[in-house]
């Protein structure tokens, strides 16, 4: 399966959660979000 991912310089796992407002928290959930939008609509069980 093929992986999407971004690395951020100078960021620790968490750090959207802990600088909810700043703009690369934003921009990291918009990136999680459109991809589990991706998954939605293009891989399934039946």
């Amino acid at each position: 399966m093929p992986v999407m991912f971004r690395e951020r310089e100078s960021c620790f796992h968490g750090f959207d959660l802990v600088r909810m407002g700043k703009p690369v928290a934003k921009d990291a959930t918009g990136f999680m979000m459109g991809g589990f939008k991706y998954v939605v609509a293009n891989y399934f069980v039946p």
